[in-house]
């Protein structure tokens, strides 16, 4: 009896002290309000990176991050064209887009074609040891075509006719290796001269352009790299909508094709909107019903609208201790906000129906008295309860959920500290000022008195005994569909229905086995890497490996010191002034009865291969020097003659270009960021058979890879390891919850049987929930399983009051307007999570869904099995 004599001489202290400084307490509370929005303003950031949910110190992490550091951002967004059979259309779509999307000042990298400068750039990596010997062999005539695209057929014949002179000078005393080059270069020159850029079996003529396409060769990509802006929730907002612009011009002009957007980027983004859309709306949609709700019950707008005044001042704080504690908003923490408007106002809603109870009786202050005695200790008990709930996040590893524990919990701590204190002193300051001006009372009177019981209350005044066996064989009921509660781990199922992105996501995926996801593993050198790719291939859950060795050979010493020196002889070959112009027919007829002359000579002791390639460059070439005579073949023949060697010239540079370049370097634009780090290192992506979005082949493909290699990462690996941690996290939150709850309920009633009735009553609740959200058919999911821990919070706030009152009274009968009070702090907390049930993005959908049939079900229990229990076991109040 000391013990609670002592607690209720504390109570009415902390009730007079409110009274004596009412206004002192209204003014720091508001005035250290707008310090706290002020210090938020500049120091909370915004984080929609997903990574950052994620705790760094994981050791998945770190592989991941370092992955990252060493190869860059990998993260594409994805344009696919495609095609319907209409592949020139197609092409046509991805020439238009690629420069309007290129153009964009947000874009960092467009990649959608392998050009033909960058196919001869890469020859060098992909020739054999003999045919780089063999064009090495004619690095004398490299200077004739040093100039580049503005070589001309005339500087070529002069320096061949040169060559042959020599040959046929010095032919005798040069040694077999220098007679070999000379001879090699004036075939390589003749050639040129003679070739054809339109004859696609030249060896010279230009490759065709490649595009970036699916496996089926049916639809076709832009790879987008956008900048990324992780401070800010349109992330890449601005870029999406420029890039949707130019796709919409585009498939206007070329109707026969189809044209979406998808990737990780895009994904996130789309979700990020619709998430942040709902939450925002939600939270706003929320606050409005859930004050009308309360002055509509209350039948008064002051407590309503004071109520409301204190949370918006608690949220100001709250704001200001998530920038010292935290620093940060990510994309978990912003629920934060449904909580407090929802769990926050109830603190109030249970001062206010206190007071209005005992204001029916007595003047204002006594009664604001007795409702701050009566309900501080319940009001910040039901506080504590939901704050460790989400405290309990703190002991898991998932970074994002730990951050909205903190934010969540110390800010239901500032609701229950402004709902007893500033909110009564609002209270009073505003009787006092209605009483100055000669009103009787602040709060018209218009409800009925306490003896005259709702139609609510009537219909919960049910036959104890009955009550209890409805709710026995309602937990039986449950218990057997429990087992059968889904838990959906498809990130793509979460999003909104009809989400362009996703459909393109799964588009891609039926041709395709990944759009975006691969696994991840880094090599050291192509020995190593060789060893990666036969390891993966053996393995059936991997679909194909994307290496550098699908673009050259694994390399060697030799190759390595002959692509060096043909790079060398390439880029390091000057060419002598000569004279402007087309080449001539004196030239030609020149060269080509020099070059017949050689043909002949060189013949008789050639291979009768390399016999026949003589004599039809010679032929080629007296067919060129008699077009060149004819005055009317003689500009064609010039001209085409100027357009071959420009060609061969142009080729000739990209191949010295890559040949003393590394392989980073010499690998097209398109791909070259994907297979080889700045470092040198080289990647081996990993491409899953199965559609792993799904758990199951998400989980065999992890497998798989870790197999290949211990050190595999990737966005498969980080989100499969982050699925396990918040299904980890589930239980921990959810255990670690129901202890710290059950030991908080026990510090507030120092007795072991009132706190296992509260406890067993909020399990009875929860368990109702989840049989119900079997019987729906709504799974649990990785965007509203943490409801589950968040409902223990919220349910065992409704038992406390209720228990308080019946220990006040001696008796569950008489619960008067503290019964009334669950209710209406159930019915804000299902309005609050419920604006969600109207959410485009399905996950938050049906995290309303879980939180409103738990807040029923729990509040069901709370307002009619518990008094039930104490009514039938009176034992169970554990009064002593």
């Amino acid at each position: 009896m000391s013990e609670g004599n002592a607690r209720q001489r504390w109570l009415a202290s902390y009730a007079r002290w409110i009274r004596q400084n009412a206004a002192t307490l209204v003014a720091v509370w508001i005035l250290f309000a707008g310090a706290c929005a002020w210090f938020a303003t500049g120091r909370l950031a915004l984080d929609a990176n997903t990574d950052s949910l994620i705790g760094s110190d994981r050791p998945f992490m770190t592989g991941y991050r370092a992955f990252i550091d060493e190869f860059g951002d990998l993260e594409y967004i994805y344009v696919a064209v495609d095609s319907r059979g209409d592949r020139e259309t197609a092409h046509r779509a991805v020439n238009e887009l690629a420069p309007l999307i290129r153009a964009l000042p947000s874009i960092r990298e467009v990649h959608a074609t392998i050009s033909d400068d960058e196919q001869w750039r890469l020859a060098a990596w992909t020739m054999t040891p003999a045919e780089l010997a063999s064009l090495g062999s004619a690095s004398p005539a490299f200077p004739a075509f040093a100039n580049g695209r503005a070589t001309t057929g005339r500087q070529v014949a002069t320096h061949a006719i040169a060559l042959l002179a020599r040959i046929m000078r010095d032919g005798e005393s040069l040694d077999p290796a220098q007679r070999d080059a000379l001879a090699a270069s004036v075939s390589f020159e003749v050639d040129a001269l003679v070739g054809d850029p339109h004859d696609a079996n030249w060896t010279w003529a230009p490759r065709p352009t490649e595009y970036l396409a699916t496996e089926s060769g049916t639809m076709f990509l832009l790879e987008v790299l956008p900048e990324k802006d992780f401070s800010s929730f349109a992330t890449i907002e601005q870029s999406l909508a420029q890039i949707r612009e130019a796709i919409t011009k585009v498939a206007a002009a070329n109707p026969s094709i189809e044209i979406g957007l998808t990737g990780k980027p895009v994904l996130q983004a789309d979700e990020l909107a619709t998430s942040n859309d709902d939450m925002t709306r939600g939270a706003v949609v929320a606050t409005v019903l859930i004050a009308l709700l309360t002055i509509w019950v209350l039948r008064s707008v002051a407590p309503a609208l004071l109520a409301t005044l204190a949370l918006g001042v608690a949220f100001a704080w709250t704001y200001g201790a998530a920038a010292l504690l935290v620093g940060r908003l990510n994309l978990l923490s912003l629920v934060f906000m449904l909580v407090l408007v929802s769990a926050g106002i109830d603190y109030g809603i249970h001062l206010i129906a206190r007071y209005r109870e005992f204001r029916e009786r007595m003047g204002a202050e006594p009664a604001l008295r007795r409702a701050v005695e009566s309900n501080t200790i319940p009001i910040w008990t039901g506080a504590l309860t939901s704050a460790v709930v989400f405290f309990a996040a703190l002991l898991t590893e998932f970074s994002g959920l730990a951050e909205l524990g903190t934010i969540a919990g110390v800010g239901l701590l500032i609701c229950a500290a402004a709902m007893t204190s500033f909110l009564p002193a609002t209270i009073l300051l505003h009787e006092r000022w209605m009483a100055h001006r000669r009103t009787r009372t602040a709060l018209p009177l218009t409800t009925p008195a306490a003896s005259n019981r709702t139609l609510m209350a009537r219909a919960f005044d049910l036959s104890a005994r009955w009550t209890i066996v409805a709710g026995a064989i309602g937990v039986l009921a449950v218990a057997a569909l429990i087992p059968s509660l889904d838990f959906e781990s498809n990130l793509l199922k979460l999003q909104a229905e009809g989400l362009p992105s996703v459909e393109w996501e799964q588009r891609l995926l039926r041709d395709s086995a990944s759009a975006s996801w691969f696994g991840a593993i880094v090599a050291h050198d192509e020995h190593e890497l060789a060893g990666i790719v036969s390891r993966a291939k053996a393995e059936p859950d991997i679909e194909s490996v994307r290496s550098v060795l699908d673009f050259v050979p694994e390399d060697s010493p030799e190759r390595a010191t002959q692509r060096r020196a043909l790079g060398v002889s390439i880029m390091g070959a000057t060419m002598e002034p000569s004279e402007p112009g087309a080449i001539t027919p004196e030239l030609s007829g020149e060269l080509a009865t020099n070059f017949r002359r050689f043909q002949s000579h060189a013949s008789q002791g050639a291979t009768d291969r390399e016999g026949a390639r003589l004599t039809h460059l010679a032929d080629r070439l007296e067919a060129l020097d008699a077009a060149l005579h004819d005055p009317q073949r003689a500009p064609e023949a010039a001209a085409r003659t100027d357009a071959a060697v420009a060609r061969v010239a142009i080729a000739l540079g990209a191949i010295g270009k890559g040949a003393v370049g590394t392989l980073r370097d010499a690998l097209p634009s398109a791909v070259s960021a994907r297979l080889v780090a700045p470092s040198g290192q080289l990647l081996a992506s990993l491409i899953p058979r199965d559609d792993i979005w799904e758990f199951a082949p998400l989980t065999r493909f992890v497998a798989a890879i870790r197999r290949v290699s211990a050190d595999a990462t990737g966005v498969p690996i980080t989100v499969y390891e982050s699925v396990l941690d918040m299904k980890h996290a589930f239980i921990l939150m959810s255990t670690a919850s129901l202890l710290a709850v059950a030991v908080i309920v026990w510090i507030d009633f120092r007795s072991l049987v009132a706190t296992a009735t509260c406890v067993l009553t909020l399990v009875i609740g929860l368990a109702w929930t989840l049989g119900a959200m079997s019987l729906l058919g709504i799974p649990l999911n990785l965007a509203n399983f943490f409801g589950v821990p968040m409902l223990l919070g919220f349910g065992i706030d409704a038992t406390v009051h209720l228990m308080h009152r019946a220990r006040e009274t001696g008796s569950a009968r008489a619960l008067g307007w503290t019964s009334r009070a669950v209710l209406i702090s159930a019915a804000t907390t299902a309005i609050g999570f419920g604006t969600l049930l109207f959410a485009s993005h399905q996950g938050l959908r049906s995290l309303g869904w879980l939180i409103v049939i738990g807040t029923v079900a729990t509040s069901v229990a709370s307002v009619w099995l518990l008094p039930a229990l104490l009514r039938r076991f009176p034992r169970l109040l554990g009064r002593h």
